[in-house]
């Protein structure tokens, strides 16, 4: 029987795998309040208020801090240093990670790969507890955090993918053994869809989210607005991006857009705490990500009905829309993603056909659903570490 688990996830930001965890938790609390939980962040971020509202121990790595000496440190190094030898004070961090190593987890449940160094750590000094992994990453963001997952996979007990497309990866590029990987769609909060009929002379919104930058393809977002308005300048069509802007990056993306000539049809809001307020007015989504397993950003679309563009090899999210709640096109290929947009455009019957679809399919990824399916294999693992 689960006791006691602790969480660790790489920070609390409003991001889609902080969320996932949180939703995951609160649906644990309410529904297996016997268990006590621990929630360790490396980061904080927007959502460690909520955090630390579900859990029952909340602690954040970065804000653990070695105290200034006092006088008996300051005596000790005094006369250390006479006696030619250093004192080193040590490490709250390391403390910290000591101490919390010794409490007697179930279970370690570490979310997102950058958190496995931190997690192998605890592991090695409580060998009793189970270690999962929720992997919410594909290789390239395996490889910038932590290098070579094969270091610690001998220690890892269970991995949840977050797509197939995680699952094959983890498959084929470190041999991790197919018994030791479960694949859970991401989830996220129920929406309420809105079946839209457009009229010709409306404007055709076309939507994006995601943190700005070269992963989420902010860039590809761009270039496939600046086709369409070069191809297609008689129709109205506009662009939004939901999504953090970094200030270092605002001025040269304004000049970008003033380049060509695309200000009045891109409107970039930046993050939002409810960016529902904005998908709801989308009639396509753009999920132009060069690498995302499994966003939420998509889910919240589908829920609302909207159809996604994607492209191949690039999303888990092409391993539901199958061509029938939107459609997967050549990877980077702006052109075909841009045509995709004039289809929906003139085919209202298909365009609310993959409306449904995606209604139904995406309403399903939900912490009601998926709770349980993550509950059983912490129970599962468990029970299996008791009879060892």
């Amino acid at each position: 029987m689960l006791k006691k688990i602790l969480f660790i996830s790489h920070e609390s930001s409003r991001t889609g795998a902080p969320f996932v965890l949180l939703y995951f938790l609160q649906w644990l609390k309410q529904h297996h309040s016997e268990i006590q939980l621990t929630v360790l962040t490396l980061n904080g971020g927007g959502l460690t208020n909520e955090f630390k509202m579900v859990a029952d121990e909340y602690y954040e790595l970065s804000k653990i801090t070695t105290p200034q000496r006092n006088l008996v440190q300051r005596f000790k190094t005094k006369l250390y240093k006479k006696l030619g030898v250093h004192y080193a004070r040590p490490d709250a961090k390391k403390v910290f990670v000591k101490n919390l190593s010794q409490q007697d987890f179930d279970l370690v449940y570490c979310n997102t790969v950058v958190s496995i160094p931190l997690a192998y750590q605890i592991k090695l000094r409580n060998k009793s507890a189970k270690l999962l992994v929720h992997v919410h990453e594909l290789e390239s963001e395996i490889k910038r955090t932590i290098g070579n997952l094969n270091q610690f996979s001998d220690n890892i007990d269970i991995l949840i993918a977050a797509s197939g497309m995680v699952r094959d990866n983890l498959l084929h590029n470190y041999s991790i053994p197919a018994n030791k990987i479960e694949v859970i769609y991401e989830f996220t909060k129920k929406l309420n869809p809105k079946i839209k009929s457009k009229k010709k002379e409306e404007v055709f919104e076309v939507g994006g989210s995601g943190k700005f930058g070269h992963r989420k393809g902010t860039d590809l977002f761009i270039q496939t607005a600046r086709y369409l308005n070069d191809h297609y300048p008689q129709l109205k069509i506009e662009f939004t991006w939901v999504g953090l802007v970094p200030e270092n990056d605002k001025a040269s993306l304004e000049l970008e857009l003033n380049k060509i000539d695309l200000n009045n049809r891109i409107n970039f809001v930046g993050e939002a705490k409810n960016p529902a307020f904005y998908f709801e007015k989308f009639d396509v989504f753009l999920m132009t990500s060069r690498e995302d397993p499994f966003p939420l950003v998509c889910i919240e679309a589908g829920m609302l009905g909207i159809p996604i563009i994607c492209f191949d090899k690039a999303t888990g999210v092409s391993e539901i829309i199958k061509d029938k709640g939107g459609f997967t096109v050549p990877y980077l290929n702006i052109e075909v993603m841009a045509e995709k947009i004039i289809f929906y455009m003139e085919n209202p019957q298909i365009y609310m056909m993959h409306s449904k679809f995606n209604q139904a399919e995406f309403s399903k990824f939900t912490a009601k659903t998926r709770g349980p399916i993550i509950y059983n294999l912490l129970a599962k693992s468990i029970k299996y570490n008791r009879q060892d």
